[in-house]
């Protein structure tokens, strides 16, 4: 009569090396599992964009003169830290 231990022994015995084709299934799921991760980050991406140009354009519309002051205090900062770093080299 087999022990647990043989039994749970035994396929590991026989099935020591992956065969060629399995290892290229393994692979190509792998791979598909990493394109559809892309693609949802992807997505996800788009999304957010998108979000976050609608709320932009909302904003601008509902307060121009705020905005285009905050335009120019970043494009301001934005000057000054290329003079910053520029003055480094």
């Amino acid at each position: 009569m087999p022990t647990l231990q043989t039994t749970l022994a035994d396929p590991l015995a026989h099935n020591t090396t992956p065969r060629p084709h399995e290892v290229a299934d393994q692979a190509e799921a792998l791979l598909q599992r990493g394109i559809d991760a892309v693609l949802d980050g992807t997505h996800s991406l788009q999304q957010r964009t998108q979000y976050a140009q609608t709320v932009s354009l909302d904003y601008i519309r509902r307060e121009p003169v705020k905005s285009v002051l905050l335009a120019l205090a970043l494009g301001a900062g934005a000057m000054a830290l290329v003079a910053l770093l520029s003055r480094r080299r």
